[in-house]
């Protein structure tokens, strides 16, 4: 199979399973039922390859996708929901196995690169095309937008929290690496950087904000050269400072929420649902260990979800703590295991957009569901994906080297093995 095909392969991968960014007009056969069947039969396909690669990051995708399996079976024993309501639910985020499937194919980084960028731009031009007619809402089932009102104006302004997140911040850390890895700079990167710290700021997404702050001034404050970082820094604090000035609601926003919530302490609503969902909703200790599986909102777990979400208890708002509910334990060792390899493994400086998104989730993951959401199931595993194969790509790369010099200086590879070995 060609590269070129590959890549298209992936892209169409990648818009099946973000339910095609959630339009609205593909109907319930082509925006649900769809996506759902092909998640699903690319699930069983990839697990044909479960035992395909060792170390890296295959240990965690293994359990994490055991976990989402097993959490089928939990709805089924507890809640009484049926296995084609529990599939349906849990499809587009059960692809994970996904990672074992690029590894048989040997998929490579760049092609990958290119089908994010390209699905980081959609995301964009469709995000632009819903802001500026926010009044009806073209795209986004998932996120409880009702005809009319999509433009959620919870936190003092407009707000359009648009499906298919994780590709279009994957696209932007990419953007970031290649700025400070090419020597020559393409302007869509510049394009996509920009929009990295627009976007959270439209979207009052606190956690975001800072986050993406702090993430650009380490990124920039160590690639760049002294008079660079010098220049960085000025410009970044000058245009901080004149978004300020500017007095915009969105800033008003961000204010007013943090002051509210940190008014609020322990009855926040998010520290009480996770409370909770942490202590209360999981009775039998089966559950505690393997979750209560995804609710589809047709059955009575998916009801018993719904009562709560009147109450303002949502699971999406609590993060890791959502996981645990629905997938259970495993699923959570899973992640902190990928968190604590994030952070201990090395990965050549060009593809440290790796590391910045499984850091964005482990920044996000307390108070939103970028850590089980569909929107960002699949940027996860091509993230995985090219951590574990460019820190394999690595560790030859620097054996090739080895064996090279002892060819050159005439040492016997037996002799370094004799003198290796303990007396």
């Amino acid at each position: 199979m060609s590269e070129r095909l590959k890549g298209i392969l992936l892209f169409f991968t990648a818009l099946i399973s973000l339910r095609f960014f959630e339009i609205r007009v593909a109907g319930d056969l082509i925006g649900t039922k769809m996506p759902v069947a092909f998640c699903f039969a690319l699930s069983l396909l990839s697990m044909r390859y479960y035992f395909i690669s060792k170390n890296g990051f295959t240990l965690p995708v293994r359990i994490l996708s055991l976990a989402l399996f097993f959490s089928i079976l939990m709805a089924l024993i507890y809640w009484d929901q049926s296995i084609p309501q529990s599939i349906r639910a849990t499809a587009t985020s059960l692809i994970y196995p996904l990672f074992f499937l690029l590894l048989q194919f040997k998929v490579k980084t760049k092609t990958i690169e290119q089908v994010i960028i390209a699905l980081g731009a959609v995301y964009v031009l469709l995000y632009t095309f819903q802001f500026m007619f926010p009044s009806k809402a073209y795209f986004g089932y998932a996120l409880g937008a009702t005809e009319g009102e999509y433009a959620n104006e919870g936190r003092g302004i407009n707000r359009i929290i648009f499906p298919g997140a994780g590709v279009f911040w994957l696209a932007v850390f990419i953007s970031i690496s290649k700025i400070t890895t090419q020597a020559k700079i393409a302007y869509h990167y510049l394009a996509m950087a920009v929009l990295g710290l627009i976007v959270p700021l439209l979207q009052v997404i606190r956690q975001l904000v800072a986050f993406v702050v702090v993430l650009y001034t380490f990124h920039f404050g160590t690639q760049f050269s002294l008079a660079k970082k010098v220049l960085f820094i000025s410009i970044f604090i000058g245009a901080g400072f004149y978004i300020l000035s500017l007095d915009l609601p969105f800033i008003k926003a961000l204010e007013e929420t943090t002051q509210r919530d940190t008014q609020l302490g322990s009855d926040y609503i998010r520290v009480v649902a996770g409370k909770y969902f942490l202590f209360d909703f999981s009775e039998d200790i089966i559950l505690q260990i393997f979750g209560n599986g995804f609710a589809h909102y047709n059955s009575n777990y998916g009801r018993a979800i719904e009562r709560l979400t009147q109450d303002g208890l949502f699971l999406e708002d609590i993060g890791i703590i959502g996981l645990y509910v629905q997938a259970g334990i495993f699923a959570v060792l899973a992640w902190l295991l990928i968190f604590y390899k994030s952070f201990t493994i090395s990965i050549p400086k060009e593809y440290i957009y790796c590391k910045y998104y499984l850091w964005m989730i482990l920044a996000t993951s307390l108070t939103s569901g970028s850590i089980f959401n569909i929107h960002y199931t699949f940027s996860s595993v091509v993230v995985l994906y090219i951590f574990h194969i460019e820190t394999q790509n690595k560790s030859k790369e620097k054996l090739k080297k080895v064996l090279r010099y002892l060819k050159q200086n005439n040492i016997p590879l037996e002799k370094v093995k004799k003198a290796s070995v303990p007396h």
